[in-house]
């Protein structure tokens, strides 16, 4: 089961993507479960549940924290109500069994893993941010479209990898679509029987989701996960 994990709608600021257009082009994928993480606020995830009810939603919210920027998904509505753009730090973030953390295009450098020279993030740096997440985006819909011009290099991918075996979190993969045209470029599969919110968070918390993009819309030779 195909789900788009980093979206966002015009309740972004950035966003040109309507709540219309998106139903549109979920219903014609055939997509049964649908999540947004609009920048600080999760009105579209609202109206889609109340408006929708053939399709599952997963309440979901991007924050920036100091570290970087992290998709919160939560069956808890109260709690992402409580979040607003900006955390201070990502250890702010709540981690019950009812919400799950995913660090979005992450800002590591992109030398070989192991051989990292930038001071920012360090190592040790990007290893405190990890004991604070249930998983990696390791692949997002801009950062591939930079690969494919070649401003990002495929070390990047290979570290994320590196990374998430090492700290035993899982890999997702979202479109971060702020435009119809770029809607389900990268998305994450999930098993079959999935069919509620707290579905979703418990495979994403357990391991049980793979990353993936359209590779015809993406030729890079980046090595599958």
């Amino acid at each position: 089961m195909k789900v788009d994990l980093h979206l966002h709608t015009t309740f972004s600021d950035c966003s040109s993507l309507g709540l219309e257009m998106l139903i549109k082009a979920i219903t014609e994928k055939s997509h049964k479960i649908i999540t947004v993480t609009d920048h600080g606020n999760i009105k579209a995830c609202q109206w889609l549940a109340n408006h929708v009810p053939d399709i599952h939603v997963l309440m979901g919210i991007e924050v920036t924290c100091a570290e970087g920027d992290f998709l919160i998904y939560s069956t808890n509505e109260e709690y992402l109500l409580s979040l607003g753009p900006f955390l201070d730090s990502v250890e702010n973030i709540r981690r019950d069994k009812d919400t799950a953390v995913i660090w979005a295009h992450p800002r590591i450098p992109q030398q070989p893993f192991g051989q990292w020279a930038a001071p920012n993030p360090s190592m040790d740096q990007t290893r405190e941010v990890l004991k604070c997440v249930d998983g990696i985006e390791v692949y997002n819909g801009t950062m591939l479209d930079l690969a494919s011009r070649g401003l990002v290099k495929p070390t990047y991918f290979e570290n994320l990898v590196a990374l998430s075996k090492e700290s035993n979190i899982t890999l997702s993969g979202g479109s971060d679509a702020h435009e119809l045209d770029n809607l389900c470029g990268c998305w994450t599969n999930f098993p079959n029987d999935v069919e509620t919110a707290q579905d979703l968070i418990d495979c994403i918390k357990g391991k049980k989701i793979r990353p993936a993009y359209d590779k015809r819309r993406f030729d890079l030779a980046i090595a599958k996960p």
